[in-house]
């Protein structure tokens, strides 16, 4: 059987291998047929290959070498014309060009590019595939260029109906006219033809309506479905990038410049120009130095500076319109008003200008870059030196190593605006008006409308707030190495001197001690602050001696008043082990319990702050566990923790009055747990300080039920005793309200007694409304003692239901 197979799979390879053969061949052959019908089709007999012989192959080498690749254009509309040897491809479809020179004659494709240089008076070109859209030489032009796409060509015209009416003409305007080629804006007929004229050229264009204005025409000189007759010369025709779109001014490139970078407006330029009016020249301009946008120049010049880059020269071609008399730098002469104006322009270099208000009042120079990237912010201590100096350069202020914190009022608003654009030890020239330069700032001048200041950011010192409710803040002396902090339940080595009023009174060298686990080594603030530190940076910490708490919120020195300031070197610290690198349950499970007992132990210090910090940092590590119930031990475990956690974080933001951060915690264990006492308890502590008094007294009703205790009574007696003042309150609102619309519209007649019931019947309704209460219907001990037979309804004596505050894992 195995041999059988074998040899099955062997016939069936010969099969593959067979079929492969006929598939190669059958495509050999196709590519035969292939190349032998374009030399047949191509080629005169004369011309083709003798057979695939060494003759052949010699014929087929020759032909190859006298064939040139044509170049098609990817446009439907608008075809590529290859200037230099008149040579045009027309649409996808890439007919073959042809030259005819009377009736009869015809040109040959292989003749075309020596044909093109032979023009006479008389011939017609064809330059549509559908062979209607023509050129007919009138004059020859010079040279052999013709203008590609984008030049901008001048010429004049006269447009002719079929009947032979005169529609249009430049020449009788006396002015001629300018377009650039291939961009559609002129018609089709236009764009193709002319792309095919020489310097000084006359032709007639024959355009029909295809190439024309169409079934519509352009009433009403031009009826629909005309063929219009042009007789057209070719001025010239400008090479370059059209910088205002109606070809007002023209760009070429002379020497290509550095980089790709280009000033911008407000940037201060540094360039050279010469002027020239019909090859003569008016004016030039050696290392002109000018800010874009705000010194006087043509416009011109604002055109093409915006669009170069440093070292670039380029010429201009200029129409009048934007190089007027009297208009600043590159203006021509007033007394003639020339058609159009070139331009040779040299771009040096810039400095860039900052505007720092937004409104040109506060402008930047730089002159010397600084170290680095940052800058100083508001509430930083900056040293600089400055010179202030008026507008005709005289000065008025001069101050070095002057110090002073950022936004303090004590320097003008302009000065201060620059310098938090500033890097460190930057010098750069800083232009200020006189509304950023109030009156009795240092750096104000009276009577100035203008100043100038020469600044030099010696260096500036980071002040970031730590505590604002403690007031501590910290100044960075020393930037440290690298972008990592200490993290919480790490150990940290730092030395801190602490001096206040001149007196050292604290001093420890070289201490390691684990970080925000209550061992209050230092004040809290400062070891809040350590935990921004990097590692071998120094600071100095600024704390008041009453702030100056440790993690019992006691004060650590109490003999001491005033301000301290603590100087703090960070040497080292541990890496610790983050939540996104903990690979499993059993991991997860260990670091949590750990953070949930120091978050126990803030608790009983009523240092909540610190609680809630452990707490959340536990929940966040199980929060993404499976509550559902499993039979793996460590999923148990991790579901035990997380409910205890989670229990204990609510009571601590409870505390901390967050309590819009308790129900979205709570919720979900309710859903697992819909009689989870404690969560139940919890969440209506949140939802009363939420005013939700409603769903507080569902929570506290529900709770009571199941463990009745003297506390979760409380809790739903309060939210009672809540809600009923805040519907009395809301009465009264609305009840003026509507008195005050509806004034005495009604008679306020007081309502009928009602009549006593019997008492047997008044029984009745307070038993049926304590068995049915609503959840705003407050209860009590003894009104649940009436609902219920067989159990007395009471406090319990031991408030262990809602009252405890830590609830411990059984061990």
């Amino acid at each position: 059987g195995f041999r059988n197979s074998c040899e099955d799979m062997a016939t069936l390879a010969r099969w593959d291998a067979k079929r492969a053969r006929s598939r190669s061949f059958f495509a050999l052959s196709l590519t035969t047929v292939a190349v032998a019908l374009f030399f047949i089709a191509t080629f005169t007999p004369s011309q083709r290959p003798r057979g695939f012989g060494p003759e052949g192959v010699q014929d087929f080498a020759n032909l190859a070498s006298s064939v040139r690749p044509r170049r098609r254009s990817r446009s439907l509309s608008v075809p590529f014309f290859a200037g230099s040897e008149g040579r045009c491809n027309h649409g996808i479809g890439g007919e073959i060009w042809r030259l005819r020179g009377g009736k009869d004659a015809e040109m040959k494709p292989s003749e075309g590019p020596s044909a093109r240089s032979e023009y006479t008076p008389g011939q017609i070109v064809i330059l549509s595939d559908d062979e209607t859209l023509k050129k007919e030489v009138i004059k020859c032009g010079e040279g052999n260029e013709v203008p590609k796409r984008g030049d901008t060509v001048f010429v004049h015209y006269v447009g002719k109906l079929e009947d032979g009416t005169v529609f249009d003409s430049s020449r009788e305007r006396n002015e001629a006219f300018r377009f650039p080629v291939g961009r559609g804006r002129v018609i089709k007929g236009w764009d193709l033809g002319i792309a095919t004229m020489r310097k000084g050229e006359i032709a007639k264009l024959t355009c029909p309506p295809l190439y024309a204005y169409g079934a519509r025409g352009s009433p009403p000189k031009i009826p629909p479905e005309a063929t219009l007759h042009f007789e057209v010369e070719i001025l010239k025709w400008i090479s370059g990038d059209d910088l205002t779109g109606d070809t007002g001014v023209m760009k070429k490139i002379l020497v290509k410049g550095d980089k790709w970078q280009t000033p911008k407006e407000g940037d201060e330029v540094k360039f050279s120009w010469v002027g020239y009016i019909n090859g003569n020249k008016f004016g030039s301009g050696e290392d002109v130095t000018a800010t874009l946008g705000r010194s006087p120049m043509v416009e011109a010049f604002k055109k093409a500076l915006l669009r170069m880059k440093k070292k670039e020269k380029s010429k201009l071609t200029v129409a009048s319109d934007y190089a007027a008399p009297d208009s600043g730098i590159g203006s021509p002469p007033d007394f003639q008003a020339p058609e159009e104006i070139e331009y040779e322009i040299t771009l040096h270099g810039w400095d860039p200008i900052d505007d720092i208000s937004g409104d040109s009042g506060v402008l930047k120079k730089v002159v010397t870059k600084g170290e680095g990237w940052k800058t100083p912010k508001e509430g930083d201590e900056a040293q600089i030196t400055f010179l202030g100096r008026t507008m005709d350069g005289k000065e008025y202020d001069r101050r070095e190593n002057f110090t002073f914190i950022v936004g303090d009022g004590q320097i003008v608003s302009g000065l201060e605006k620059a310098l938090m654009r500033m890097k460190k030890g930057e010098n750069a020239q800083i232009k200020c008006l006189d509304k950023y330069a109030e009156s009795g700032r240092i750096g104000s001048k009276e009577g100035a409308s203008e100043m100038l200041f020469d600044v030099i950011l010696e260096r500036w010192s980071e002040i970031s707030v730590i505590d604002e409710a403690l007031g501590c803040k910290k100044k960075i002396v020393k930037e440290g190495i690298g972008y990592e902090s200490p993290k919480d339940l790490g150990t940290a080595t730092v030395s801190v001197t602490g001096v206040c009023a001149g007196n050292e009174f604290a001093k420890v060298t070289n201490k390691t001690f684990l970080l925000v686990a209550g061992e209050d080594i230092v004040p809290w603030g400062v070891e809040k602050a350590i935990l921004t530190m990097k590692r071998g940076e120094e600071a100095i910490i600024t704390l008041n001696a009453t702030s100056a708490l440790d993690t019992s919120n006691k004060p650590m020195y109490p003999d001491l008043t005033g301000d301290c300031e603590f100087h703090v070197v960070c040497d080292n610290f541990s890496k610790v082990v983050e939540p996104f690198e903990l690979q499993n349950a059993t991991d997860k499970v260990e670091v949590a319990v750990e953070r949930k007992l120091f978050g126990n132990k803030f608790y009983m210090r009523d240092n909540y702050e610190l609680a809630n910090r452990h707490y959340s940092a536990s929940y966040d590590i199980l929060k993404d566990i499976d509550m559902k119930d499993t039979k793996d031990p460590a999923f148990q475990k991790a579901n035990e923790t997380r409910l205890a956690v989670t229990l204990n974080l609510a009571a601590a933001r409870n505390e901390l009055n967050k309590f819009s951060e308790v129900v979205p915690i709570l919720s979900p264990i309710l859903d697992l747990y819909p009689s989870h006492v404690k969560a139940l308890y919890r969440r209506a502590q949140a939802y009363i300080g939420l005013r939700m008094y409603r769903e507080a007294i569902k929570d506290a009703k529900k709770a009571y039920e199941l463990t009745p205790t003297k506390g979760i009574l409380n809790i739903h007696n309060k939210a009672v005793k809540l809600q009923k003042q805040t519907i009395s309150k809301e009465k009264g609102v609305w009840s003026k309200a509507l008195n005050g619309v509806l004034g005495n519209l009604y008679d306020d007649k007081p309502m009928p007694k009602p009549k006593p019931e019997a008492e047997g019947a008044k029984q009745e309704i307070v038993e049926t409304q304590d068995q049915n209460a609503e959840p705003g219907d407050e209860f009590d001990g003894d009104a649940a003692a009436k609902t219920q037979q067989d159990t007395e309804m009471k406090p319990a004596d031991k408030d262990d239901g809602g009252n405890s505050r830590i609830e411990e894992l059984d061990s």
